[in-house]
């Protein structure tokens, strides 16, 4: 159980350092584009996309950075628990299998859930 927890926390930090240095540039550019409102040229990431047009999330640049944050943090943790759970089974075969079988339900549960978190936060804001 411990070698678990460590192993878990291992592959997390891993991944989520690779989204901060990795895909970082990319939507610090894309966040220059939304401050300079060059509405045309501005190329949001698929998971803000997922966000912005799935759940109806209002991306600005209010909310563009902290949304990012949220986006690395719950990718990372998405990965970790499909390599885990794929971790499981003996077979590669078999790990792929069940990998591709859980990337679908746990993204769109994962990014559900942020957009629940961001209708409440806009909900508070209102009131």
């Amino acid at each position: 159980m411990k070698n678990n927890i460590i192993l878990f926390l291992m592959i997390f930090i891993i991944v989520f350092i690779g989204y901060e240095i990795f895909l970082r540039r990319d939507y610090k550019k894309s966040l220059k584009n939304i401050k300079k409102k060059k509405s045309s040229s501005i190329k949001y990431p698929v998971e803000v996309r997922l966000l912005r047009d799935f759940y109806k999330i209002k991306v600005d640049d209010n909310n563009y950075k902290s949304l990012i944050n949220i986006v690395c943090f719950v990718s990372s943790i998405d990965i970790t628990i499909i390599v885990m759970i794929s971790g499981i089974f003996d077979r590669g075969y078999l790990q792929i299998l069940i990998a591709f079988l859980l990337v679908v339900p746990i993204i769109f549960c994962s990014y559900y859930l942020v957009a629940l978190f961001y209708n409440r936060k806009k909900n508070r804001r209102e009131k």
